[in-house]
């Protein structure tokens, strides 16, 4: 089998109640999902990404077998999600970033020994597992510790790993790094990306924070209203909605008027006493730099970048 996962034509619609009046309803549909295609080939770790309300989320819990479809068909290594459900869900793992799957009051050990007892996880399995991947987590300095006394962090740490005790070959994360520390957010990172090293496990991560999608995935797919707007190479994006640099200028008061008329034209950013950040054709970067070097010691420091992953979506968007 190529593809893990595969979805054609996928489409769903809420009916939502609304206030007419002082006492009168009435009903609204939003389409969720509009024809939603994609494939997943086994191994790929890949961001999908959208704003609020682009279905992201409706998609994932298509793909995990809580929600039905009203069209379309999906394909999670040969299973129907709604149909199998129970035979599926031993093959997927699910980390929805803001529902716990662990027991509040009890420490880690037992919230996932629990959880291996349920999917019928052979005790030399768990302990292999606990022990490799367990180890890269650092979930042994808190496995005794009740999860109410846990920080976030610490939790979605322990989260992840109760997504993966039964081996799963697909794993699912729904903003997994919400809410998260710096630091907490870079060990999920590097973990997520040994994983899927080590195991080829295929990886479907939906995020706001698109410092996780740069660090983490080659491929990214992009919903806008329901509609997929982009599937394809990070790189390959940026190159697409992202052929602008990014400059910064520190400098002094006095060339403030040079520096406004160098930057008359271009998208403004900032734009302040001692500092401006702006956005230039890549076309134009040439010429920037000879203006600004042109200002001698009046410029105190510039760097010339390309825009953030946040930057080139938020231009895929306005278009």
């Amino acid at each position: 089998m190529r593809y893990a996962i595969e979805v054609e034509n996928l489409r769903k619609t809420y009916t939502v109640k609304e206030w007419a009046g002082l006492l009168r309803r009435k009903t609204r549909k939003i389409e969720a999902l509009k024809g939603v295609s994609f494939k997943v080939k086994k191994g790929e770790l890949v961001g999908y990404l959208g704003e609020n309300g682009s279905g992201k989320s409706t998609t994932l819990k298509i793909l995990t077998g809580i929600l039905h479809p009203d069209a379309g068909k999906v394909k999670v290594l040969g299973f129907v999600p709604w149909e199998d459900r129970m035979e599926y869900t031993r093959h997927i793992g699910v980390v929805f970033g803001q529902k716990s799957a662990l027991w509040w009051d009890l420490p880690v050990k037992d919230s996932l020994e629990m959880w291996a007892e349920i999917y019928e996880v052979p005790r030399q399995d768990y302990e292999r597992v606990l022990e490799e991947f367990g180890g890269i987590l650092g979930i042994q300095e808190i496995i005794n510790q009740p999860v109410r006394k846990l920080s976030f962090g610490q939790r979605m740490k322990a989260e992840i790993l109760s997504a993966m005790l039964h081996s799963p070959e697909v794993l699912f994360l729904d903003e997994p790094t919400i809410g998260v520390d710096v630091l907490a957010k870079e060990g999920i990172r590097e973990f997520l990306i040994e994983v899927n090293k080590k195991t080829k496990m295929t990886i479907i991560l939906t995020t706001h924070d698109l410092a996780d999608v740069e660090a983490l995935c080659d491929r990214v797919i992009l919903l806008h209203k329901g509609e997929k707007v982009f599937d394809g190479k990070l790189k390959k994006l940026k190159r697409l909605y992202g052929a602008v640099k990014e400059v910064e200028i520190d400098f002094k008061p006095r060339v403030h008027k040079k520096i406004e008329d160098l930057v008359r034209g271009y998208e403004i950013n900032v734009f302040e006493t001692e500092f401006v950040r702006f956005f230039i054709p890549e076309k134009d970067a040439k010429k920037i730099v000879s203006e600004i070097l042109s200002l001698g010691d009046n410029v105190i420091s510039f760097n010339v970048k390309e825009p953030s992953l946040e930057e080139v979506v938020k231009r895929l968007y306005a278009k």
